[in-house]
């Protein structure tokens, strides 16, 4: 979501009467982002995950009712994933619009040529809206304002404004742990800087994550705020706004805390830098220094994700270094 935020910013400032159909995880995040200009109909994920049968089917007539009760011109569905594609099938709309890669074809009336394969996921946005004249002008992210959570935050994890502060995020999403730097590397990482000065905060969200945070604090030594299922989205982008550089893995929270202005040191091994790197005018990309084989993906590594294994400590306290401090 926080990739797509430019592109909703533009078609907002087109003329268009844009109504947003996001996820409920991310609503409080693009009304940070965009304010309470667009209507928004939020698909209620966290309501349909807990409750009774009953509750839940209340939740999601609900949620069909807001669908369906307006027209539109134009549906757009930028992701094109099986559950955008559903959704859209839904809405009433007088033509449907879909990027060509998805596997959904039928829910749609017009296929816009993407070329996913070769250029950022940020790109595809701005092509997915230049058929209805929209063009996209920044190269970067969208910059949030300044979180009004800022002082609550940093107060509600101790921090002390004066020193430098470094969010990590040990984790990947869900099912792509091919991703993640090892928990030794970051324990010694956390143990480093916190022995020459600076103020570090981990983060996370959901039980897998929270027992890779727990693993990592048993490694350390460190001082460490733990703020894994501690923070809301808009608390993440507060505490980004706050910090001085943010050190994680490929993942949604490295894109928020671009988005947020903080300075990223982002860690890849087998994602590609070309389409997922963070678009954000102080981010360094951190990889292993062995390349890995021909065949390197989710499902298989012919040399163990050594493109990741190899990325050492000594790149990212180089990387650190090189970082402006203080900043802001």
């Amino acid at each position: 979501m926080t990739i797509a935020l430019a592109a909703i910013r533009a078609a907002l400032d087109s003329g268009h009467d844009v109504t947003l159909l996001i996820d409920d995880n991310f609503t409080d995040l693009v009304r940070l982002a965009i304010g309470d200009e667009p209507r928004v109909i939020s698909y209620p994920r966290r309501e349909l995950a807990q409750g009774s049968t009953w509750v839940r089917a209340k939740h999601y007539l609900r949620f069909i009712w807001q669908l369906r009760r307006n027209k539109y011109d134009t549906a757009l569905d930028l992701d094109g994933t099986v559950v955008s594609a559903r959704l859209v099938g839904l809405v009433r709309a007088g033509v449907k619009m879909g990027p060509a890669f998805t596997s959904r074809t039928r829910t749609y009336q017009q296929l816009v040529p993407v070329n996913h394969l070769t250029q950022h996921c940020f790109d595809d946005y701005a092509d997915m809206l230049r058929p209805l004249g929209i063009l996209v002008p920044s190269v970067h992210y969208l910059n949030l304002p300044t979180s009004p959570e800022v002082p609550t935050v940093t107060k509600k994890l101790g921090l002390d404004a004066s020193r430098p502060i470094a969010v990590i995020h040990p984790s990947a999403s869900a099912g792509k742990e091919y991703k993640q730097w090892s928990l030794a590397r970051f324990a010694e990482l956390t143990n480093w800087l916190d022995g020459v000065g600076w103020q570090v905060v981990i983060v996370g969200a959901g039980s897998a994550e929270q027992v890779r945070v727990e693993q990592l604090l048993e490694q350390t030594a460190a001082t460490v705020a733990n703020a894994c299922n501690q923070l809301s989205m808009t608390e993440l982008a507060a505490l980004c706004q706050a910090a001085t550089v943010f050190v994680g893995n490929d993942s949604g929270p490295m894109h928020v805390a671009t988005a947020a202005g903080c300075q990223i040191i982002a860690l890849f091994g087998p994602s590609d830098s070309v389409r997922w790197n963070p678009k954000g005018p102080h981010v360094t990309v951190v990889r292993g220094v062995l390349p890995c084989g021909a065949r390197c993906a989710s499902e298989l590594c012919d040399l163990s994700y050594q493109c990741m294994t190899s990325l050492t400590l000594k790149q990212v306290q180089a990387a650190v270094a090189d970082l402006q401090v203080p900043f802001r």
